[in-house]
Order: C-alpha cells, then structure tokens, then sequence
C-alpha cells in the first residue's frame, strides 16, 4: 500500500476531513490533497513524524521501502529529484507486477536503481563540472594566444588558426 493509500485510509479511520487533518498536522489543506493523491510526498521526515504521531503508527509504516527512497530524494536533491525517483520507482514496479520476487528481492532491486540514480546524477555533475572547467581553460587559452600575438607585433594575425593549431 502507498503512503497516499494509507494516509486515505487513516484518515478514514478517524473519520477526519482531509481539511480536518491537515490543520491537526499543521499544513496547508492543499499540500496535503497533493499527498493523499499521490502528486507530491513530504520533502522531510518531520512531517512523516507528524503523521505517525498524530495516527500512532510508526514512520516506518509510513514511509514503506518506496516512500523511504522518493523521501531521501526530496531531501538530497529537492523536488525534482524526488519526482524523478518516484517515476523510476513507479516503472520499476511494472517489473514486480507478475509477484515472482520476494519482498527482499524487491527491496533490493529498489535499492539498486535509487543507487544508480544517484551515481548517474554524481558523474552528470562531475562531467557538467569539468565541461565548464574546460570551456573555461579553452578560453583562457585563446586569450593567452592573442596577448602572445599582440606582443610579437602580430596585431592582425589570425587567432583561429592558432587555436585549430591545438585541436
């Protein structure tokens, strides 16, 4: 069951509207819609709290092995990170459909993908880094060559051909 699921159905329990709960939890009406639609999950573990305490379930009850994941995402990498580790997690659950792995073998698969996900958003990183890095260094190279042109008395040289020259 999703946290969107299980928050529908607490609320049901304690016969609460959902704009009932959401003062009791002390969020805007409208963010906790977004919750129990399963639009949007809390960006931290605080208000996971809330919910348990106010329910008297526990966070891990809450937050199930998915949840857990989209959760550290929002937290790790803001809201989009989120959104898209939900969407890889929704899709990774198309695989779990013919109910032929065990719940540790699900988890792991889990495990897995958000792992990779965030080896795959490091070396974007690294490599936009380094992109900008070299941008940066081809350009001060350039400059270099035209103040090295200027100084031989070579004011109208032709400064492409010294930087084709390095390619």
């Amino acid at each position: 069951m999703s946290f969107a699921e299980k928050l529908k159905e607490l609320r049901h329990g304690a016969s609460l509207t959902q704009a009932e709960l959401a003062k009791r939890i002390g969020i805007p009406l409208r963010t906790y819609q977004t919750y129990e639609a399963g639009v949007s999950y809390p960006k931290n573990i605080e208000i996971y709290s809330r919910f348990a305490a106010f329910y008297n379930v526990s966070t891990d009850y809450l937050l199930g092995s998915e949840e857990r994941y989209i959760t550290d995402a929002a937290e790790r990498g803001g809201a989009r990170a989120g959104r898209q580790v939900a969407e890889l997690l929704s899709r990774a659950n198309v695989l779990f459909a013919g109910g032929e792995l065990s719940d540790e073998d699900k988890e792991l698969v889990m495990k897995s993908l958000y792992d990779i996900y965030w080896d795959a958003k490091l070396k974007n990183s690294k490599y936009a880094k380094n992109n900008a890095a070299n941008a940066s260094l081809k350009a001060d190279e350039a400059d270099t060559d035209v103040d090295e042109n200027i100084d031989n008395g070579n004011e109208n040289s032709n400064v492409s051909t010294n930087t084709e020259k390095r390619k």
